[in-house]
């Protein structure tokens, strides 16, 4: 089943995600995957569809994208309170948008900049 190229939605995509990461904090992951024969690191999944990268909510947690770790109810200190330098809230939540889904590709990416 590994080997074999799969194509899932965006939502399975994340459930599957989600699940991996779960198996991963347990330390069930390499017991699944010598099981099975493979490792499939869903990490830096990019999705086929919209060509962006799947971050868990443990990752977003753990990088402190929205709250910093010492305070989970405040912005103040995390990445997006860093970046927040925008005049609409348009803006913002496009930024947010852009934190949780960033670009998977080299190219993609070199297009936003330019």
């Amino acid at each position: 089943l590994v080997e074999q190229e799969c194509h899932f939605s965006e939502l399975t995509e994340r459930c599957l995600g989600g699940l991996c990461c779960y198996l991963n904090a347990l330390g069930l992951d390499r017991a699944l995957a010598s099981l099975t024969g493979s490792v499939v690191d869903i990490s830096t999944t990019v999705s086929q569809s919209s060509e962006t990268c799947f971050i868990d909510s443990t990752s977003i947690r753990d990088l402190e994208l929205f709250h910093p770790l010492s305070d989970g109810q405040s912005e103040k200190g995390s990445l997006f309170s860093f970046l927040n330098r925008t005049c609409t809230s348009h803006g913002a939540r496009t930024l947010k948008s852009w934190l949780l889904r960033p670009l998977g590709t080299i190219q993609l990416i070199q297009n936003r900049t330019d």
